[in-house]
């Protein structure tokens, strides 16, 4: 997170905002817990592991809509349907 959900002043690496004092502590451990599912996801991928990629992804999806985690969604489950399918 670069800056501030409510006021946009540009962040620094505490848990309170420089300008309006906002405690962010939460929202940093949802960005950091996204970041590692998301990891989790991309890894579970590379090894052929679909179906943990795609409990990964879900978890991602719960902790924050974007439009890139969307796509990864897409992405595994399409790759995961082929492998049931050849399975």
């Amino acid at each position: 997170m670069e800056y501030c959900p409510l006021c946009k002043a540009r962040l620094s690496r505490s848990v309170a905002c420089p300008r309006c004092q906002s405690d962010l502590s939460q929202l940093q451990q949802i960005e950091l817990q996204t970041i590692y599912f998301q990891q989790q996801a991309l890894k579970h991928l590379q090894d052929g592991y679909e179906l943990g990629a795609l409990q990964a992804i879900r978890q991602v999806l719960r902790l924050q809509y974007t439009p890139f985690n969307s796509a990864l969604h897409r992405f595994t489950l399409a790759k995961h349907i082929i492998s049931v399918d050849k399975g």
